[in-house]
Parts: structure tokens; C-alpha cells; sequence
């Protein structure tokens, strides 16, 4: 979709002026636009957001076509839905909302965006719906918030350590404890930007809890206590049993992967929040999906 625009003022910058006529859109969304090369003054092509327009000119904007995309179209369920918050279930193999976005690839925020309206300007922060994530092969639940106010309430409740998070998870190795705690800092690869290392950076703890051990793999149940970023795969690595089917931080194990394994086997099952409305404590529950079942049960019955 293209459209034009005269400018009517004077003199001022163009991602500042493309905001201020067009109330349905953010600043941040022109500025993507913008670097992207969907916006020409004059006939020329501009990258560069601080670029100066004057009265007259005529700005074309081409806008991304947004599918008309539902979470039923990649099998995502709905757990929760109220006016301020909604909870759903994320299958693997769907990004949240990745570095360098884009508009019009098929996320969960491409379908948060064609449902709810496209990067409205509504108070909302940089990234409107999204208060946590997880990672593309990861399944499971995930918080979203609906509008603003929810929005701000639920990221101070991450910041603040008072949102709990359970997930079940398939390792490598067998266990001789049955509890542990993992507190190592993490911080992200200086040459490999998308990898975080172990050994400084920011505090993490993760606690863990053996359901069963299954011969050379385990069935865990994990709690972080911090959110960072692949916390859970890199601390599970880190003491010797990296997540089944994780291949950028379980790559050393010299143990098969079953063959019908297709990803990493990290599953968020739990979530439990103070509601920013209704200002009571909620906990929503995602079962664990087939593929994750269809792995346990193999292992289970290679045990037997």
C-alpha cells in the first residue's frame, strides 16, 4: 500500500513529521520504514531519519502489506484473553519478535499487529504487546499485554523478579542430585552476537528439580529466577547437560539425538503474574505438545 503526502510545514525532520501526520503510527515505525527504503521525497530515495523536508515537498511512503495472518494459521492457542492482557500458547518453529524486524514476516508480533492494529500510537513502549519472549524452538506460554498501562504494570513485574515461570525441558546426562541451582552471569558473545557466554555479564539463577532420570537424558523441571537471554539452554550446558536438540549450545555432546527430535526440547508450561487490573495473582498452564511428548515417551520406553 503507497501513499503520499505534501508537506505543509516549514521545516523539520522527516521520521518527526511523518509521526505527527500520520497519528496511527509511531515514530519508531516511520524510522523503520525510513532505513528500509520504503519512504521517497522528491523522487529520491531517503535513508536517513533526521533528513530535513520543507513545505511543498511530496513524501511516497510505502507501507508493508501486513497477511492477513491468525494464531490459528500457525496452530497457536488462545489460554487467556481479557481487555488488558492476553495468554496464549506458542507452538516451536515461531518467532516472537526478532532483532532487525521487519514488517510483514509471519511472528507472533506480525499477528498481534494484524489483529490489534499495526504499531499503534498509543502510549505504548517501543514494542507494543510484547513483555517477555521466547525463543523461536522454544513451545509454550507467553504473556502479552493488550494496551499500555498493562503493558508498563507486567515489564516492572519482570524487572522486579515477581513474574514465575516453570518449564519442562529434556537433557542430556543422568542426574545424582535431585535439586539444584545454577548461578553463573551471562552476557552476550562479543564475536557472535546472537550466543551468550557463561562467566560474566549479568547475574542468572536458575533452579532446577529431576523428575526423571531416562538412562543417558533426564526430564527436568526448571524455574528461573532472572529472565536472560537463552538463560535456561546456557546454564543447562554450562553444568554438563545441555538441552536435548539444542544446536548451538549442546553441539559438544557425543550422545545421539533421536531421530524424531526436530528441535530443541524446552517447554514453557507455567506462568504466574499479579493480573494489572484486577490486581490478583493468575497462573495459566500450556500442556506439553505432541512433538515434546512423542520424545519422552521414546526415551521412556528405551529405559524399559
Amino acid at each position: 500500500m503507497e501513499k503520499e503526502i505534501v508537506v505543509n510545514t516549514e521545516s523539520e525532520r522527516l521520521d518527526k513529521y511523518l509521526a505527527g501526520v500520520s497519528p496511527d503510527y509511531s515514530r519508531s515505525f516511520f524510522q523503520k520504514l525510513i532505513k528500509s527504503c520504503n519512504v521517497v521525497v522528491e523522487d529520491k530515495n531517503v535513508v536517513d531519519c533526521d533528513f530535513e523536508v520543507h513545505a511543498g515537498d511530496k513524501i511516497r511512503i510505502s507501507f508493508p502489506e501486513i497477511n492477513n495472518l491468525s494464531f490459528d494459521s500457525i496452530g497457536l492457542d488462545i489460554i487467556y484473553e481479557d481487555k488488558s492482557v492476553l495468554v496464549i500458547n506458542k507452538p516451536s518453529g515461531v518467532i516472537v519478535h526478532p532483532a532487525g524486524y521487519k514488517p510483514g514476516q509471519n511472528t507472533i508480533f506480525d499477528i498481534l499487529m494484524s489483529r490489534y492494529g499495526i504499531y499503534k500510537k498509543e502510549g505504548f513502549a517501543d514494542r507494543p504487546f510484547i513483555v517477555h519472549r521466547l525463543d523461536k524452538d522454544t513451545s509454550g506460554i507467553m504473556l502479552i499485554a493488550k494496551t499500555p498501562k498493562a503493558q508498563l504494570n507486567l515489564m516492572k513485574q519482570f524487572k522486579d523478579r515477581k513474574v514465575k515461570k516453570v518449564y519442562f525441558v529434556l537433557v542430556y546426562g543422568k542426574f545424582n542430585e535431585k535439586k539444584g541451582i545454577i548461578e553463573a552471569p551471562l552476557a552476550r558473545n562479543q564475536q557472535h552476537r546472537r550466543q551468550i557466554n557463561v562467566g560474566y555479564g549479568r547475574d542468572a539463577v536458575t533452579d532446577f528439580e529431576v523428575l526423571q532420570n531416562l538412562g543417558d537424558y533426564a526430564l527436568l523441571e526448571v524455574k528461573p529466577q532472572t529472565g536472560r537471554t537463552h538463560q535456561i539452554r546456557v546454564h543447562l550446558a554450562y553444568i554438563g547437560h545441555p538441552v536435548l536438540g539444542d544446536n548451538v549450545y549442546g553441539t559438544n555432546t557425543q550422545k545421539p539425538i533421536p531421530e524424531i527430535c526436530e528441535r530443541q526440547m524446552l517447554h514453557s508450561y507455567k506462568i504466574t503474574f499479579c493480573h494489572p487490573v484486577k490486581n490478583k495473582s493468575v497462573t495459566f498452564k500450556a500442556d506439553l505438545p505432541e512433538d515434546f511428548r512423542s520424545v519422552l515417551k521414546l526415551l521412556k520406553k528405551n529405559v524399559n
